[in-house]
């Protein structure tokens, strides 16, 4: 701990809300050069990803006078003389906080190509640095630089006090990135799929899919459901089990609602679990068309009729009633339907029969 130092320690404790405040890994370089630089008095800070393999630096830099495009190709010519980024590639279990004078004497350090053509002529030859990462092939870590005194053994703890809580903040924030990328990727799948989906958060949408908003459209026109919106009064309560219910504890399958416009019909149900606070919820379009539509398909005026019934999930009781034929009658007409379509039984025509009109079935 920087121990002799109070000032310091409550300056640290001040910026930790923010160094830990949720960002993505691009952000969080200026993020970290800017709260350090507010902690200990300097020029510059610097946050630098120096990749061996490829001869190439890439990082931020606090100080507005500091011109990247010109120095970056001088810094990446005479990394290798870099006292402070050779040490902790040859030692990439050192997690000190160092100075340029822990490593290197000030007349082999004069001699350096980095010193000469970089830090003498920016007037900044003191230095300390810590490391995140370290290895033969990379070397990512923050350097803290200026020009009227070396740093000290204090300002070193300080530091070095900080890099846990840095190493820790820089891990969320990788892991942050991962995570929005990876569902960026699923709603992209989602999209490409054709599943119509919504999550929401109490009682506000937080995922809406592509076929989702286009069949909320088409349902309540005009309606534009996006991140943060509230959906109509219609589907803000769709029938489902508590998350607390046994029914949902066990996966069973919600009741849907069903929003009826003419002939068509949209069912929502919300799928059972939940993802932290989200649930999903599943929107289904049924229509089956009608009975001249299925003739299209090769079938007799009859056995349409039987078709469409069959698609609404009429039995064969029901069917022979509305219809009026006889149950063995509608058995027959349902024995050709399946010859006719190339399928086996019941559930099989009327999946075949959904597509074939552009429905959804009612799973």
């Amino acid at each position: 701990m920087a121990e002799g130092n109070p000032e310091g320690l409550e300056a640290l404790f001040a910026l930790l809300p923010e160094l830990y405040a949720p960002v993505d890994a691009e952000q969080f370089p200026q993020r970290l050069v800017r709260l350090i630089e507010k902690l200990i008095p300097c020029w510059n800070v610097g946050f630098n990803e120096v990749d061996f393999l490829r001869g190439q630096t890439t990082g931020v830099v606090s100080s507005a006078n500091f011109d990247l495009d010109r120095w970056l190709p001088i810094f990446d010519a005479h990394v290798g003389d870099h006292p402070l980024i050779r040490h902790y590639q040859q030692h990439p279990e050192d997690t000190r906080v160092l100075r340029f004078c822990d490593v290197t004497t000030t007349a082999e350090f004069h001699r350096t190509g980095i010193y000469n053509e970089f830090f003498r002529p920016l007037g900044q030859p003191y230095q300390m640095g810590l490391t995140l990462r370290a290895g033969p092939c990379r070397v990512i870590g923050v350097g803290v630089s200026r020009g009227e005194r070396d740093f000290s053994e204090a300002e070193c703890r300080l530091l070095a006090a900080l890099r846990p809580h840095v190493l820790r903040a820089y891990q969320n924030a990788k892991a942050l990135t991962r995570q929005r990328k990876i569902l960026e990727t699923c709603r992209h799948a989602l999209d490409e799929s054709n599943a119509a989906l919504i999550a929401v958060e109490n009682g506000r949408v937080t995922l809406v899919t592509a076929r989702a908003q286009r069949l909320l459209s088409k349902y309540f026109p005009g309606l534009r459901v996006r991140a943060g919106a509230t959906l109509p009064d219609e589907l803000r309560r769709p029938s489902a089990p508590s998350p607390t219910d046994a029914a949902a504890r066990s996966g069973a399958v919600a009741t849907p609602t069903v929003v009826l416009r003419g002939a068509e019909e949209l069912r929502v149900r919300q799928l059972p679990g939940r993802l932290g606070g989200e649930t999903l919820w599943c929107l289904e379009e049924k229509h089956p068309g009608s009975p001249q539509q299925l003739q299209s398909l090769g079938l007799t005026a009859r056995e349409a009729e039987v078709s469409f019934w069959l698609l609404y999930g009429k039995s064969n009781p029901e069917i022979a009633l509305i219809a009026r034929m006889s149950v063995r009658t509608v058995e027959k007409h349902l024995e050709r339907i399946y010859v006719k379509l190339g399928v086996e039984n019941r559930v099989a025509a009327t999946l075949h029969l959904l597509r074939l009109v552009g429905g959804t079935p009612d799973r």
